[in-house]
């Protein structure tokens, strides 16, 4: 059965000259997105468009107004391209809030094409260098994540939820489908738990941003694919001898009982192999044992904060 904006729609479509075509059809979005970040939203995804494009995007409006308004922009997230859905969907669970560029070195953007896709469909507004979207979309994006797999949270691409975390953790059900963990340290509840393989299965893990995280018999493995590696009150004394930090582009490990870096050798220093992880943008060891830092720290060219 067809909604009743496609009647309307079809009784004016053909024919029409453009301006009353306009006219007609904003008419018409205003009474179905009831919603002003809806309309927004559709508003900017619909800019520039054709004809054939509104119709498609009407159609669509149409068939979810009567079942949730929050649905509308959805359509302008199914107009992305894969790039701009990964960077969405990682603001709207990692990164909401944060320093621009952060993100933007974060989700592996090369260049601010991505970032500004976003903002001109209303997804996104910079607010004094930083990212923020809206509450609407953040819960659309979540659900958007949670809906990869509704049961098993090990096989979703996203882990923000300590509950959720600490399900995936402790029974070492993670998959290849994770591509980031980060659990902000506001939010309360229980302590994760974690046994020695939990992460070696996360084949593609980029974001780990982890607290009061329980190891009892310590961890083997780190993923390679790691890129931003936060972990207060990290429990070992060194990272797994196995993990190459050739990706890592922020490292921070404040508190926590580490003293052993790259290597086996027990130090209070960090190793000059440091200057082999050529990405490393932002390095925190403040609370650590490690005290001296090795000449190679001079070979990060891209190194912009060290603590």
């Amino acid at each position: 059965m067809k909604s009743g904006l496609v009647v309307e729609l079809e009784s004016f479509w053909k024919g029409l000259p453009r301006t009353i075509f306009c006219c007609v059809v904003s008419n018409l979005v205003v009474n179905y997105a009831k919603c002003p970040l809806a309309l927004e939203v559709l508003g900017s995804f619909l800019r520039g468009k054709g004809r054939s494009e509104w119709k498609s995007a009407l159609d669509k409006l149409g068939t979810v107004c009567s079942v949730d308004i929050l649905k509308t922009p959805e359509i302008s997230y199914d107009g992305l391209n894969d790039d701009e859905k990964k960077i969405f969907l990682h603001i709207a669970c990692f990164f909401n809030g944060k320093d621009k560029d952060e993100v933007m070195a974060a989700c592996d953007v090369s260049d601010v094409i991505g970032i500004e896709v976003l903002i001109e469909r209303s997804l996104l507004t910079i607010l004094n260098g930083r990212v923020h979207m809206h509450d609407a979309l953040q819960e659309m994006d979540r659900k958007i994540v949670i809906r990869e797999s509704p049961i098993e949270p090990g096989r979703r691409s996203r882990l923000w939820l300590r509950e959720d975390a600490n399900r995936v953790l402790s029974k070492n059900t993670g998959t290849e489908a994770i591509e980031g963990i980060v659990l902000h340290p506001t939010e309360p509840g229980l302590k994760v738990h974690a046994n020695s393989k939990s992460f070696s299965t996360m084949k593609n893990l980029g974001f780990l941003g982890i607290d009061n995280l329980i190891l009892p018999n310590g961890h083997e493995h780190l993923p390679d694919s790691l890129q931003i590696l936060k972990w207060t009150g990290y429990p070992a004394t060194s990272l797994p001898s196995s993990f190459n930090p050739g990706k890592i582009l922020e490292l921070s490990m404040c508190p926590s009982c580490i003293y052993h870096f790259l290597t086996g050798i027990k130090l209070n220093k960090m190793p000059e192999e440091l200057g082999l992880v050529e990405c490393l943008e932002e390095l925190h060891m403040s609370g650590t044992a490690i005290r001296d830092l090795p000449s190679s720290i001079g070979m990060l060219e891209g190194l912009t904060s060290l603590d």
